[in-house]
């Protein structure tokens, strides 16, 4: 059986890690604290018999061979880090959940015919560059030109923190996998309040939403705030006030629920209480399903903020930081996925994901399946954030039924050809 109690013990140990005082988690990619976490699960993987290594992208990855050790693998992943003050099932419950399976079988003696391969991916959230999917997309193939170039707040660039971690990234290249992959599957909570509300434990992925990331620069100038008249202002925290309430009203009009606009992070310079705002920053997170939509809602919100940088006098610049595409599930994974939970009387719905995962990136190179699990009150990247024990051990033995499913239809159809 899958033990329930070693995963509700795991996931309240990696909480420890990165705990603030109101019970959130912080873990920054390639923070002291992630890499605490990195090698607790490799202990942990070491510990249930996995053949543990760390990719050049610092990817964890713990190889379970299968009766045939020359058949490519199939592989399940997610993350280990957080956003600032996260929750503590976000990314985690994928990590424990690839874990628990493949030491679940190797205690049962239940090896699958194929290899077997658990990952925490680095760097999923993308909180110190702009950029997540860092891990994914390295070994996908998928790094922009500029990847290393990218700096944090602090002016320190990816490049110095992935030797500070002692990755070599002029060796990153090696990270990408040009050996056949059978199947991706990934498993997280949900993240939003759909599958609680309708009372089901369990959502099947049928598309994750593609997401387009802007850093706009406003710079006016400086002044005091007592003698600058205000028609004679260029003030660059008021632009950026009026984009990001213009982001919310331009998504409001397409007047569809599966896009959404986001305004994360505003940054004014040099921010004193009696000093007009000379230079302004803001992050803009735009997803949507459907790619031709999201390309049309990215568009308005660069010319209304050319417009009203113009219309004030400032200097904008504007950077796309990420671009995911929309990406579609496997039919062929998401049908065994919807059969064993149909066998398992398993209570469930097909649903789209607005959140990004490192399926998203993984399914240009394999085919993907996912599972989601409901969350109290829909809440994620919050201290709060919580699903139920019962929920997790569902989906994790869905998960596990599911791609032992998945290898006898291959064994079948390697056998026909």
């Amino acid at each position: 059986m899958i033990n329930r109690n070693r995963i509700s013990d795991r996931i309240n140990q990696l909480a420890q890690i990165g705990k603030s005082a109101d019970g959130g988690v912080t873990r920054i990619a390639f923070s002291k604290e992630d890499q605490q976490a990195h090698n607790l699960v490799a202990n942990w993987m070491k510990e249930a018999g996995l053949h543990v290594r760390i990719d050049r992208a610092g990817n964890l990855i713990g190889c379970l061979p299968g009766r045939n050790p020359t058949a490519p693998p199939v592989l399940i992943g997610s993350h280990l880090d957080t956003v600032i003050n996260g929750g503590r099932f976000d990314g985690t419950i994928g990590v424990i959940a690839g874990l628990e399976i493949a030491q679940h079988l190797l205690e049962e003696k239940d090896l699958l015919p194929l290899p077997l391969e658990v990952i925490a991916f680095r760097d999923e959230e993308g909180v110190r560059f702009g950029s997540g999917l860092f891990g994914s997309r390295a070994m996908a193939g998928n790094l922009v030109k500029n990847e290393m170039d990218k700096v944090d707040l602090h002016n320190v660039s990816r490049k110095e923190v992935l030797e500070e971690a002692g990755l070599q990234p002029d060796l990153l290249p090696e990270a990408q996998r040009t050996d056949p992959i059978t199947a991706y599957f990934e498993i997280h909570i949900e993240q939003g309040p759909l599958l609680e509300q309708r009372n089901i434990p369990i959502g099947i992925v049928t598309g994750i939403a593609g997401c387009i990331r802007l850093l706009l620069e406003f710079t006016g100038t400086a002044g005091h705030a007592g003698t600058v008249p205000m028609h004679l202002r260029k003030d660059a925290l008021l632009v950026a006030c009026e984009t990001a309430l213009a982001v919310d009203d331009l998504m409001r009009q397409y007047q569809v629920t599966s896009l959404v606009g986001t305004v994360g992070s505003l940054q004014a310079y040099p921010g004193a209480v009696n000093t007009i705002a000379g230079k302004a920053t803001i992050t803009v997170d735009i997803r949507d399903l459907d790619s031709s939509r999201l390309q049309h809602a990215v568009n308005r919100i660069k010319d209304f903020t050319q417009r009203i940088a113009d219309t004030r006098g400032l200097q904008l610049k504007l950077q796309e930081t990420l671009r995911t595409s929309p990406t579609l599930c496997s039919n062929a994974l998401n049908d065994i996925l919807k059969t064993t939970a149909q066998e398992m009387e398993t209570p469930h719905i097909e649903m789209m994901s607005g959140a990004g995962h490192d399926a998203q990136a993984m399914a240009q190179i394999c085919d993907m399946g996912m599972i989601l699990i409901r969350c109290n009150d829909g809440l994620s990247h919050h201290p709060q954030e919580y699903a139920d024990m019962d929920d997790i051990e569902i989906g994790v033995r869905l998960l596990e039924k599911a791609i032992k499913a998945y290898c006898r239809n291959f064994r079948f159809h390697m056998a026909s050809s």
